[in-house]
């Protein structure tokens, strides 16, 4: 299965997502009739065509399994072809719409409540009922709200004193171009400056949409201005062992030397260390990269090893690569002397 952004609404995709549609309200909404449905169905084209964000489910044949809309942060329509139900595809569905397009809010039929026990189940939670729903009809709707992404495996919202450090949303793309163009940035994390607003936005899609990856913003501003998250297994700047994990951060140039990455970092860490119950920390940077070198230190990571000539394929490059470490019993040793 592959899930992908539509663009385009073109015909030909109009009707194939409205026939999957009908074909999943006919199984699931048994509260409405058949001349109903037709009349709904009406609404759906233009839904369709209008919504801000549409992300399309597809199998290896390239059928469609079902479909998502997300207009700002709310999830407007999330449908799934009944031969899929069951799958994992709307759970999929969700997910992207959470993680990757931003949606925090949703309204379900009162009287469709296997859709209610899906959300609930996932992390949404009542906020308010309206009697009736968005064309005025009497069909009352419950509106919900996240309250726990980590229910669907998305990273959670971490708050310090001076920072909110959030999932990635595709809204955030211009704010990414205008950090990830500057070459003071991405060239010595390993990755080279953004060439355009789409080509950070398919970063967000692609890469800042994994798990334990957060965008740095500012309390009271929610832009973001830097990134921090966690690297596991291959995806390590080398392999790394079950219950460990390497942390990974940059802030844009206008914030750089604030304090801003290594305040991200240890609240990155405690997450690791009290609530995902890693056995311990790696931090890995350019030898000649001396602020990420600090805030390591900073954070109380040790010196481990250096690899020399280490490959960078996103430069197309090799540096030498110094690797610190911290273990759960090291950091804990320091908080507690910290207390005291």
């Amino acid at each position: 299965m592959e899930i992908t952004a539509v663009a385009e609404r073109e015909d030909a995709l109009v009707g194939e997502l409205l026939a999957l549609w009908r074909a999943s309200v006919e199984a699931t909404h048994d509260f409405l009739t058949p001349v109903e449905v037709d009349r709904i169905a009406g609404y759906v084209p233009d839904a369709l065509r209008g919504v801000e964000a549409l992300a399309v489910a597809r199998d290896d044949q390239g059928g469609a399994l079902g479909f998502a809309g997300v207009d700002g942060d709310g999830l407007e329509m999330l449908f799934v072809a009944p031969a899929a139900r069951g799958t994992g595809v709307g759970t999929a569905l969700l997910r992207h719409a959470v993680g990757t397009l931003g949606a925090r809010r949703l309204d379900v039929n009162e009287q469709n409540p296997a859709a209610r026990g899906f959300y609930e189940h996932r992390g949404f939670r009542i906020a308010g009922r309206s009697p009736v729903d968005g064309q005025g009809d009497p069909y009352p709707l419950l509106h919900l709200e996240l309250a726990d992404p980590a229910a669907l495996g998305l990273p959670t919202t971490i708050e310090t004193e001076r920072l909110v450090l959030r999932p990635w949303r595709e809204g955030d793309a211009d704010d990414l171009f205008a950090l990830a163009r500057d070459p003071r940035v991405g060239p010595p994390a390993g990755w080279p400056p953004h060439g355009s607003v789409e080509e950070s936005r398919e970063v967000i899609r692609t890469v800042f949409s994994a798990p334990e990856t957060y965008a740095i913003t500012l309390r009271g501003d929610g832009r973001p201005v830097g990134c921090v998250g966690l690297l596991t297994g291959d995806a390590g700047t080398e392999p790394l062992a079950p219950g460990e994990a390497e942390v990974g951060y940059w802030v844009g140039v206008p914030w750089q030397d604030h304090g801003i990455a290594t305040e991200a970092a240890r609240a990155l860490m405690r997450r690791a260390f009290d609530d995902l119950g890693l056995s311990a920390l790696w931090c890995s940077y350019r030898a000649d990269n001396g602020p990420s070198a600090r805030v390591a230190a900073k954070c109380g990571f040790a010196p481990h090893h250096v690899t020399r000539g280490l490959p960078r394929p996103l430069m197309d490059d090799a540096c030498d690569a110094c690797f610190t470490r911290l273990d759960r019993t090291a950091w804990q040793a320091a908080r507690d002397g910290a207390s005291r």
